[in-house]
């Protein structure tokens, strides 16, 4: 996940791994948003349009669950 902090409200995601899933929370634990088999381009996925503020990543795949922390500003 880069660049962190994100600037321009967008984030990239870059893997190796196949995710089937992209969840993205704010803070307090609110879904922003949920991304099912997203379609990456040369391994790099982009999530646009957050405001301004610290999010938790999760990914998900039928084997792991990664989350990360990151921030837009």
């Amino acid at each position: 996940v880069y660049p962190n902090p994100a600037p321009k409200n967008t984030i990239f995601i870059s893997t190796k791994e196949n995710i089937d899933l992209i969840t993205v929370y704010n803070l307090e634990g609110k879904l922003i948003k949920k991304i099912s088999n997203p379609q990456f381009i040369e391994e790099v996925f982009t999530l646009h349009h957050l405001k301004t503020g610290t999010y938790i990543l999760q990914l998900e795949n039928g084997k792991k669950k990664t989350t990360k922390k990151f921030i837009v500003n």
